[in-house]
């Protein structure tokens, strides 16, 4: 811990971890430390923890992805990819059958509203009145149906 501390005064220790200074003394003069320190510790002074507890792997955390990546062999790297070019699939496949979703309900919107339209342009041609105004779809209508299409979301698989 005194190397990982560096040139880190108890004070700043303290603070770092949420520690009273003179527990933080204790610890690094010797006396095992909590797991809540410990944890601390590591976070707050970027350490991988299992260079602290068991001196394997590099000493910063930062460097943790680097190391893993020298070490690893080809195979457990293309096994890796392998599974999350899957799961970018299935993402993908369930948000093409979202937008398909929400193309059919909107163009069911649309149709729907331009058929009400169509019967009151009639009407107001001079079919039998029943008090409607005929109005064509706009694009502040298109909008709402949109809107309200987008605001019902995903059935299923919501990621």
């Amino acid at each position: 811990m005194t190397e990982a501390a560096g040139g880190n005064t108890f004070r700043a220790l303290a603070v770092l971890t949420s520690h009273n200074n003179e527990t933080v003394r204790r610890y690094m003069q010797g006396q095992a430390p909590s797991v809540e320190f410990v944890t601390a510790f590591c976070s707050g002074l970027d350490i991988n923890i299992e260079w602290l507890l068991t001196g394997a792997g590099p000493m910063k955390r930062s460097e943790l992805k680097s190391q893993t990546l020298r070490d690893a062999n080809p195979t457990e790297l293309l096994s890796a990819i392998a599974g999350g070019l899957e799961q970018v699939s299935q993402r993908l496949e369930r948000l093409e059958m979202f937008v398909q979703s929400l193309e059919a309900r909107v163009r069911a919107q649309l149709t729907a509203i331009e058929s009400q339209g169509k019967a009151k342009r009639k009407i107001a041609k001079g079919g039998a009145s029943d008090g409607q105004e005929a109005r064509a779809v706009g694009p502040t209508e298109r909008a709402r149906i949109v809107a309200g299409a987008l605001s019902r979301g995903p059935h299923a698989h919501a990621d």
